[in-house]
């Protein structure tokens, strides 16, 4: 929904017979912004039919970022995302709740960097205070 920005790449790929050189040279590669790939993220943390708790981890790093997940052309980015996928409902059900609530030890554990804790409430207000904002605007 917004323009692809335009990324110089490079691989990390040592040339094998010339030490200190890249295999391949940089290239460039159309890519998301930050702001549309995180409106992707909170959209499928917001509608997702079967929840997946690694939205929710990224969510609380994107906030941690200092990136404010609540601004308005944001939420209005998120809502405009939701309306355009025809079959997505916002769910912040106490049922989804709990089932992330399970997944965590299983689905994040072997994310999670040593003395790393996760807990699902931050991420889970601020989708709260997002999926109100669009419910106002009628997005």
């Amino acid at each position: 929904m917004l323009p692809p920005l335009r990324q110089p790449l490079q691989t990390l790929l040592q040339d094998a017979y010339n030490p200190g050189k890249l295999a391949f040279p940089s290239f460039e590669a159309l890519v998301l912004s930050d702001q549309e790939a995180y409106a992707e993220k909170v959209r499928a943390a917001l509608s997702r039919q079967t929840p997946a708790i690694r939205d929710f981890y990224d969510i609380t790093a994107i906030a941690n970022s200092g990136f404010d997940l609540t601004a308005s052309d944001f939420v209005e980015l998120v809502g405009r995302k939701l309306a355009a996928d025809t079959g997505a409902q916002i769910d912040l059900s106490k049922g989804k709740q709990l089932a992330l609530q399970e997944r965590i030890q299983g689905e994040l554990h072997g994310v999670l960097k040593t003395g790393e804790s996760f807990t699902l409430d931050a991420s889970w207000k601020i989708l709260e205070v997002i999926a109100e904002k669009i419910q106002e605007r009628g997005d």
